[in-house]
């Protein structure tokens, strides 16, 4: 029997509804039209923010691991390579040094998610 794969962003909505409908009077989020703007907002980022979280781990530090990997092996075939000192510490830090982009880029997002909700709080 054929199972049909579950859309990744129906999953993520459904955990997302299971978890906050755990929360005692959450059903007071849909009384008024803010309540409901920040209702969608807070989905909408989470969901955002996850995607975001899916790509980095599943696509970013996996190309970059691979990109700095290359990149040694092509230096190392250089006919240049014995002339400069480079060490597998140095690979290290690139390698930590682009992953760490992504965090920072990861982080503001998540810095930016903050901020507006709480403008949105502060405008109700």
């Amino acid at each position: 029997m054929d199972k049909k794969t579950k859309n990744k962003f129906d999953l993520l909505v459904e955990i997302l509804s299971g978890k906050f409908s755990q929360i005692k009077n959450i059903e007071l989020l849909n009384k008024s039209v803010e309540t409901k703007r920040m209702w969608s907002y807070l989905v909408q980022t989470i969901v955002y923010l996850h995607s975001i979280k899916s790509l980095f781990i599943g696509i970013y530090v996996p190309q970059t691991n691979k990109f700095v990997h290359d990149w040694k092996e092509e230096f190392n075939k250089s006919k240049y390579s014995r002339f400069l000192d480079v060490d597998e510490e140095l690979w290290k830090h690139e390698t930590n040094q682009l992953i760490r982009i992504g965090y920072v880029t990861l982080f503001h997002k998540y810095e930016t998610f903050v901020g507006n909700f709480f403008q949105l709080l502060d405008e109700n």
